[in-house]
């Protein structure tokens, strides 16, 4: 724009000035001349009757003037007279000149489409500037310095109104994009058609080409659009919809002053722009006014594209009803501005992304800043923070969603009516920085999800008394809480709960309600075969009976948390993939912690699930040593009060490895399919949780009581029952989870295809996947956990040191009639454990069943782990094993069982014994100490997938010990056994 210099201006007035004291001066020495000269007249014609002294004639002519002298000086003042007129007329032609300047860049300044009469204002313009134009160009005003200035600045008019018109578009732009739909209507767009018919014709006097019309009255409108975008993003965080009160009011309203300044001033919208984002994201962080402000935002946006496409569709009737009713230079104008703002098209839209991936950066710069969770007292935990911030991302998505689908419609015209889903705007535009940000709050939002519920659920485990308590007792209808689906209705009421919530919070933050359908739930489906003998054993039978399945911290904590994941999932698609890695993490923590605090140490967890193997035997010769078990201790009754002496003993020392319980139950070869997938899932669970969770720290967890001398015998028993109680329920709770996983699931799957379609149901498939292998495992590491702790509720590792300490009876050659004392003990510790346990009520009938086939079987394999402990035996020895095997057996049926109980005062219905493979086991393995020496091998190779490695290895050396064999014999027998055993565990593998 061109202004009027002052110094020039300064300078004019100055040469006015002094013109106007001259002409003053002058007409002064004109009056006086004028006198003088009537004087001199007057005096001549005295001269010719009056005669005058000359003396009195020369005074007269110095006073009046008179004389030649003053003729002459007459003379040239009224020449100078007519100079003088003659320069007042210039000087009133300059004057006008400079009015009707002033005048036309006042008029240029205050031109306003708006009014009615704009294109008169106009075209009464353009009168004036050919007025200054003619008045300038006369020969009378051509020569002086200051017109010449003049007639530049008039050269400059046209730019001035140019600019003048730019800034009336960019104006009307920015009133048309803040207008609500409601208040457009036919007029909106008369403003703009006078802006641009002045343009038009200000274009036809200034003669541009076509191509700079066009560039020039295009980036006028981008430019203002962008200004516009900018400022959407400022006046979403000013006043973004629902309830706002802020303690930043003050500031707040001089923000809002700023805003209503004039397009132009990009800086200061800046400026703006950060200070409402350090208030609204930072200083009232938890407002939690990012979904507010992007859906304003969004909304904004949208006006700007319908905006454009009002401006594209205006130039384009423009240009096709000027081809018939405008001339060429014309209609050549329309086609290239037509062209060139629809060109210009994919330029407003990436300046629209821009302001959004502007508004999520400026928001991730401050997730960190609020905490979705906190703790109640109880160990519950408070999420309405959380519901808070998911109902709000959800809104930010479906806005996302809802402003991408203009794309299509405003860069391609396609109006289709159909929306395409989120999930396929992800795919189809993946490199798009809004969903690399939008991903990124989502993942960060699943991220605080999921260390909470790592760290809460953690905190849970330590706390947790591991007893099964009523699952959901509030929320399930009693009368059909027996069914298999109890899951699934738990978790449709944490559904329930959380629309609702979720709905209540939409509404106090005034958002809007996601544009999908409501959800329609499943029917529950019918548990995986592995789970279901097992929910017949742990749900109870009785319809009164209480629904115990689950102990605290799964009924309360892993449920919960279970259900905000699928909702993530729901509401996050773009994080519907990674929830499946969460509720791994969740799980694998669950069931590694009861794997770990159930088997006391990482060693025997390794031995349980195969991992590692027991260390074998050993058998060596030592000619100045007897057997370890007939060291120092006589076979016979001393004679004459002393030892015989001692005899070299060919036969070998055989060394069995630490006697633990964990020995007693480890894994056969036999059951190395179920217990191969059990292994694989823990291996993976412990590497999943390396450097997350310290599972060291839950060996202390679970304990077996201290054994005090001086405790009563019933107590003691009833303490290590209480543990086994607990360690009953941690492993049953394994069954419980997998149900969880399985149902959530197919829910997840079911609602994510509903909202999302079948594309996004396949990124479950891991998740699927996952709980499948829960299934697959849970049944196996119950069988695994339950026998391992009922041998450590019977006390098996004592119980196989009583057979073995029981000595030289083993050798002894005569018959006995009655069992060994431990049979007794064994069977009555048996029968207190299990009848204590029932005596609580807190275990259904069908894991009491349970339990009790598992308690008698640990009693016969620590009968199997004692008598394979004893290598040299006499055959009257082993036909008191088998007396002490048949006493056990019969020790533990109905009958007896109910006696033990009601002598007790536990009048508990006695389970009937199973047996099963147990007594068998035992029963062929003592038989097979009477088999010849070169049978023992050959049976080996037969039934070695039933026995333990050490057990075989035992009977390979006991049946070497009553020939006299070499010792190079002897582990070459022992070796085939070992080869024996490692091919099979090679081939497994």
């Amino acid at each position: 724009t061109h202004r009027v210099d002052p110094r020039r201006v300064a300078h004019v007035n100055e040469l006015m000035h002094v013109w106007d004291t001259n002409l003053r001066v002058a007409n002064v020495y004109y009056e006086r001349a004028t006198a003088s000269l009537s004087v001199a007249v007057n005096q001549a014609r005295m001269d010719g009757t009056t005669q005058t002294p000359a003396s009195e004639r020369l005074q007269d002519s110095e006073n009046d003037g008179t004389g030649l002298l003053g003729q002459k000086l007459m003379l040239e003042l009224w020449h100078a007279r007519d100079d003088i007129k003659e320069l007042e007329v210039l000087l009133d032609q300059l004057h006008s000149m400079f009015e009707i300047e002033r005048e036309i860049i006042q008029r240029i300044d205050n031109f306003d489409a708006e009014h009615s009469s704009a294109m008169d204002e106009y075209r009464h313009v353009r009168k004036l500037a050919d007025q200054v134009n003619e008045l300038a160009t006369r020969p009378s005003l051509a020569a002086i310095s200051c017109v010449m200035e003049t007639r530049e600045r008039l050269g400059t008019l046209g730019d001035r109104f140019w600019n003048r018109l730019h800034r009336v578009l960019a104006n009307f732009i920015m009133r048309v994009c803040r207008a609500a739909p409601t208040r457009k209507d036919g007029t909106t767009w008369i403003a703009y058609e006078r802006i641009f018919t002045a343009a038009m014709d200000l274009e036809h006097v200034e003669v541009q080409a076509d191509s700079v019309f066009s560039s020039s009255w295009c980036d006028t409108i981008l430019d203002a659009l962008s200004f516009e975008s900018l400022r959407c993003f400022a006046a979403a965080l000013l006043d973004p919809p629902g309830k706002n009160t802020s303690r930043f009011d003050l500031d707040l309203v001089q923000y809002s002053m700023d805003l209503l300044a004039e397009w132009g001033d990009i800086p200061k919208l800046q400026q703006t722009c950060r200070n409402l984002v350090t208030v609204r994201f930072d200083f009232e962080a938890e407002e939690f006014y990012f979904p507010r402000v992007f859906q304003t935002l969004t909304d904004g946006l949208a006006r700007i594209l319908e905006t454009t496409k009002e401006f594209v569709q205006f130039h384009h009737l423009r240009f096709s009803a000027g081809e018939t009713t405008t001339d060429e230079t014309d209609c050549s104008r329309l086609q290239t501005l037509s062209n060139t703002l629809k060109a210009s098209m994919e330029r407003v839209w990436e300046q629209c992304e821009k302001v959004i991936v502007q508004c999520l950066d400026e928001y991730l710069s401050f997730t960190s800043k609020r905490e979705l969770f906190a703790s109640k007292e109880g160990g519950e935990v408070e999420d309405s923070v959380w519901i808070q911030d998911l109902s709000g991302l959800e809104c930010v998505l479906d806005c996302t969603e809802a402003f991408l689908n203009r794309r299509s419609w405003f860069l391609e015209g396609r109006n289709t009516g159909e929306k395409t889903p989120l999930v396929a705007l992800v795919e189809s535009m993946a490199e798009s920085i809004i969903f690399q940000r939008l991903s990124t709050i989502c993942h960060a939002h699943l991220r605080a999800v999921h260390v909470e519920a790592m760290t809460t659920t953690g905190r849970s485990l330590s706390k947790d008394n591991w007893i099964l308590s009523e699952f959901c007792s509030a929320e399930v209808d009693r009368n059909d809480s027996n069914t298999k689906d109890f899951v699934h209705r738990a978790l449709e009421i944490h559904f329930v709960d959380y629309e609702n919530r979720f709905s209540n919070s939409r509404e106090e933050s005034g958002l809007r309600s996601p544009s999908h359908s409501k959800l329609s739930s499943p029917a529950p489906e019918q548990t995986s075969p592995a789970l279901d003998a097992c929910l017949d054993c742990l749900l109870p039978g009785d319809p009164d009976e209480v629904l115990r399945v689950a102990p605290r911290t799964l009924a309360t904590g892993v449920l919960g948390w279970v259900s905000r994941l699928i909702f993530v999932a729901e509401k996050l698609p773009l994080v519907a993939t990674d929830i499946g890695g969460v509720v791994k993490n969740l799980f694998d923590l669950y069931l590694a912690t009861v794997l770990r605090m159930c088997t006391g140490s990482i060693k025997n967890e390794k031995l349980l699930v195969g991992q590692e193997r027991a260390s074998p035997l050993a058998a060596t010769f030592d000619d100045g040593r007897r057997s370890p078990l007939t060291t120092n201790r006589p076979s016979s009754p001393s004679i004459f009060g002393g030892y015989r002496r001692r005899q070299k003993n060919p036969r070998p020392q055989i060394t069995f490895p630490p006697l633990r319980e964990v020995d007693i139950c480890a894994p056969l070869l036999k059951d190395e399919a179920a217990v191969l997938t059990l292994r694989r899932f823990s291996e993976r669970a412990r590497d999943s949780l390396h450097g997350i969770v310290n599972l060291d720290r839950v060996d202390a967890w679970l304990t077996d009581p201290e054994v005090d001398g001086n405790m009563d015998t019933d107590e003691m028993i009833c303490s290590f029952a209480r543990v086994f109680e607990k360690r009953v329920s941690a492993a049953w709770s394994c069954i419980t989870l997998a149900c969880i996983g399985e149902t959530a699931s197919r829910l997840v799957s079911s609602r994510i295809e509903q909202m999302h379609g079948s594309v996004m149901k396949a990124s479950l498939e891991e998740l699927g996947s996952y709980t499948e292998a829960v299934a697959q495992a849970t049944p196996t590491l119950v069988d695994v956990l339950m026998l391992f702790a009922s041998a450590k509720a019977i006390g098996g590792r004592d119980v196989v040191s009583r057979i073995m300490t029981v000595g030289s009876v083993w050798e002894e050659h005569k018959f006995h009639e009655h069992p060994n004392d431990y049979v007794d003990q064994l069977c009555e510790r048996c029968s207190l454990v299990w009848g204590f346990v029932a005596a609580s009520g807190k275990l259904s009938q069908g894991v009491m069943k349970q339990c009790w086939e598992k308690i008698e079987h640990a009693g016969y394999l620590c009968l199997l782990e004692g008598f394979a402990r004893v290598p040299f035996c006499s055959t009257e020895g082993r036909a008191l094993m088998t007396l002490d095997l048949a006493s056990y057996s019969a020790g533990i049926n109905s009958q007896t069982l109910s006696e033990r109980l009601e002598k007790h005062d536990l009048p508990f219905e006695a389970p009937s014994p199973s047996h099963g493979n147990g007594m068998r086991m035992v029963d062929t393995y003592v038989k097979v100490f009477y088999y010849p020496k070169e049978e023992v091998p050959k049976w080996i190779l037969e039934n070695f997938r039933d026995y333990k490695m050490a057990q075989a290895m035992a009977l390979v050396a006991a049946a070497n010990a009553s020939e006299s064999v070499s010792e190079e014999q002897l582990q070459r027998e022992l070796n085939e056994v070992k080869e024996l055993y490692s091919d099979a565990e090679g081939c497994i593998k």
